[in-house]
């Protein structure tokens, strides 16, 4: 009997399988296609589809044609991309307090500015050969690189913004009854004294450059989805590669409406490290 096709829902690992109904299948859909024709051949899939796991370098050599452990740096950068926005997705859904709500925030911020940070380095690597034995030590000169040949300025605003965050100190905030509002991406750099507070700025000026945090990561959220899976879907066409995924039953198709719901102990993955990793 033919093996059936391999999909993110039915065959991914925790996160994939997790939030593939909650934003990747809608989001970010060619993450699935890339994962079935460059990460999948580089496990024990076909041969172990409970239990897959990362092909050794003897058995990446064994391949035709033969991978190397830059293919799999490639495999883990894409996975890394993925677990950055879980993160993300996870902190501007979970509930937060008066105390809490701006920890949130600034977590989120960096988390999906890590999702960029990563995606950048793989876009740089993604048609490279390689014949060192580091691939990862080059992954700042990858972004910037990137980055020099490719502007964007919702990119830098946004690595700007987390910058301020996290090395400048807590951004101005103006309390509401609805919570904080906080300058808006774009405007942060021109609030920074707090005093500028003291009056209150006229309603014009708060209604341009300050925004709600949820509104914030809503806007910054969907502008990141859509640089990755653009650049994703840039990226399949360099390689001249078109995948077209197999149907799933509507059963597996069906997502969770609040979201996603973790019955077990979270483990990373069984993929891309080892089954019993502490």
């Amino acid at each position: 009997m033919a093996q059936q096709p391999f999909r993110l829902a039915t065959d991914g690992d925790f996160l994939e399988s997790l939030y593939w109904p909650v934003f990747i299948r809608d989001q970010f859909p060619t993450y699935e296609k890339y994962w079935v024709r460059f990460v999948v051949p580089l496990t024990t899939r076909e041969s172990d589809r409970k239990n897959p796991r990362l092909k050794t370098d003897t058995e990446l050599a064994a391949m035709r044609p033969a991978k190397t452990f830059f293919d799999v740096y490639l495999a883990q950068l894409n996975y890394s991309v993925l677990c950055h926005l879980c993160a993300a997705y996870d902190l501007r859904h979970s509930p937060s307090t008066a105390v809490t709500e701006f920890d949130r925030f600034t977590h989120y911020i960096i988390r999906l500015c890590a999702a960029m940070d990563v995606a950048d380095e793989m876009l740089d690597r993604h048609n490279s050969t390689f014949s060192g034995t580091n691939p990862w030590g080059g992954a700042v000169q990858a972004r910037q690189q990137w980055r020099s040949a490719n502007p964007n300025s919702f990119r830098t605003d946004l690595q700007h913004y987390r910058h301020q965050l996290v090395h400048s100190g807590p951004v101005m905030a103006i309390g509401g009854p609805s919570g904080i509002i906080v300058p808006r991406v774009g405007s942060h750099a021109n609030c920074r004294d707090w005093r500028s507070l003291i009056p209150l700025p006229k309603r014009a000026v708060v209604r341009r450059d300050f925004r709600t945090t949820e509104a914030i990561m809503h806007e910054t959220w969907i502008k990141t989805l859509r640089y990755i899976e653009r650049y994703w879907r840039w990226m399949l066409l360099q390689k001249r590669v078109r995948v077209k995924l197999a149907p799933l039953a509507p059963a597996a198709a069906a997502s969770t409406p609040s979201g996603p719901v973790r019955t077990t102990s979270l483990v990373l993955s069984t993929t891309y490290y080892p089954p019993r990793f502490p």
